[in-house]
């Protein structure tokens, strides 16, 4: 089998499920995704690779090496019977962390990164100001109505 080749394109769901899904028409490659467990994080997947196809794991956006990037690639190894062959690297539309590497070391390549800053609890300006540690997803319309006010 050529290395070029890849026989499959997995994402998380949902946010990367059409980007995922047009990757792999565009690669000739089937598409999955892996969907999100009680908590949000992707660790469902309910299929199986067939042994010796390829997979490339992708994602819309990276915010760290153990993410649900990384996830994506766990889940798809544990639901199958047999070991999976990965991509050499994974592949994210918007980089925006400071890992260039998932968290068992495979290399990330994105066409669009941004530098966010990060801070430690213990030296976080907004922190020190007061401001609550709060995830953007489940509280965005609590956060977009503060934002609203301020304008």
């Amino acid at each position: 089998q050529d290395m070029d080749t890849v026989d499959w394109v997995v994402s998380s769901a949902m946010a990367a499920v059409t980007l995922g899904s047009e990757l792999a028409r565009q690669l000739g490659a089937q598409y999955a995704f892996v969907e999100k467990d009680a908590e949000g994080n992707p660790t469902v997947f309910n299929g199986e690779i067939p042994e010796g196809e390829r997979v490339l794991v992708m994602n819309e956006l990276m915010t760290t090496g153990g993410g649900s990037t990384y996830t994506t690639k766990l889940a798809v190894q544990k639901s199958n019977p047999h070991p999976v062959q990965f991509d050499e690297f994974a592949v994210v539309l918007v980089h925006r962390s400071g890992d260039w590497e998932l968290t068992d070391g495979t290399p990330v390549r994105s066409p669009f990164h941004f530098d966010v800053q990060t801070y430690e609890p213990d030296h976080c300006p907004y922190c020190a100001a007061g401001s609550p540690v709060v995830k953007g997803k489940p509280n965005w319309n609590e956060l977009w109505l503060q934002q609203q006010d301020v304008n």
